[in-house]
């Protein structure tokens, strides 16, 4: 699905140790340790040829096949920027074929001290259950399809639809003639009809390619931007292939595509529900207008740094300043 971008900028933050001076008590001597906030990815490369890189100028964003990589990804939620999109064939016939047959789109590179790998996704990331036994693409199966659609469907249905169901039309054989008649639908019903028929549009494939705008280490955190739609109910309702779909959605509703990530031996997913204003959009009118932000909580290991002593500075130029005992960066 068309949508999802962001820039990363690594923001890089230098320890530094003030001295207390002379003109402190003798003896007396503290340092402090400057909060470090660390780097973005370094060395970033692409894995596959389906993609499209986004560039910026001021608050519109524009396809740019020749685009820096490195340039794309500097940003952060305040300013997002460019984006590069993973599986760009996603809303095509070509694009459901590699879907089908396994094929995804990467970036990699350093951080933390770790390779990173972000891609798209493929029928197997969402299809294989959880235990890796089988394949199931049945509504109610335990695999990420399932998983991602109940939290879709619970954050984005209206109350009416999911406790009194809708009604549509289905058709049944009446002696010798068919006709569409109205079904009414249970909340339950309604439920797998809705997955079922979001399955069958490709609505999987069209929300695993990813637009990753920016990513950054932040303390023990990873950051990472996905460009997408503000407002993914109103795309949606101009959109012949979800337009279904949109009735039954409350306003506003937000939704990122979807990220598949590797880091060190965790290989897991992301995605969010909580998109902010980007302040930019592309030439299509409709998508990077919205910025969801993920991260990859506790993926940097804690590094051990000096605790100062509390006391005052009184060295040249600081005054009076307040010494803080700094903790020790914690896994989060």
């Amino acid at each position: 699905m068309k949508g999802l971008n962001q820039k990363f900028q690594p923001i890089i933050a230098t320890s530094e140790q003030l001295f207390i001076g002379a003109s402190v008590a003798v003896g007396m001597s503290a340092a402090i340790t400057l909060p470090a906030t660390a780097a973005g990815l370094t060395g970033a490369t692409i894995s596959g040829n389906d993609y499209y890189k986004y560039d910026v100028n001021g608050s519109q964003t524009y396809l740019n096949q020749s685009a820096s990589l490195d340039s794309i990804l500097q940003g952060n939620s305040s300013n997002p920027g460019g984006n590069i999109e993973l599986f760009a064939s996603s809303e095509k016939q070509s694009g459901l074929t590699a879907f089908m047959s396994g094929q995804t789109t990467s970036i990699s590179g350093k951080i933390g001290g770790q390779t990173l790998t972000l891609s798209s996704l493929n029928f197997n990331d969402w299809f294989w259950d959880w235990d890796h036994k089988k394949i199931d693409t049945s509504y109610g199966a335990n695999n990420l399809a399932n998983e991602w659609f109940a939290e879709f469907w619970d954050k984005g249905a209206t109350e009416t639809v999911k406790t009194k169901g809708i009604s549509v039309k289905q058709t049944v054989k009446i002696g010798p003639k068919t006709q569409k008649i109205d079904v009414a639908l249970t909340a339950a019903e309604t439920r797998k009809f809705a997955f079922d028929k979001f399955n069958s549009i490709g609505g999987f494939a069209g929300s695993s390619d990813p637009n990753i705008s920016y990513i950054y280490e932040d303390k023990n955190d990873i950051n990472i931007g996905l460009a997408g739609h503000y407002d993914l109910k109103a795309f949606y309702t101009q959109d012949s292939q979800y337009a279904w779909l949109a009735p039954y959605l409350v306003d506003g509703f937000q939704a990122s595509e979807v990220l598949k990530y590797t880091y060190g031996d965790t290989t897991d997913y992301l995605y969010s529900f909580n998109a902010t204003k980007s302040g930019l959009l592309e030439t299509d009118a409709w998508s990077h207008n919205g910025n969801y932000e993920v991260k990859i909580a506790g993926a940097i290991q804690s590094k051990d740094v000096p605790e100062p002593i509390t006391g005052l500075v009184a060295a040249a130029g600081l005054g009076g300043a307040a010494l803080r005992r700094m903790k020790k960066s914690q896994k989060s």
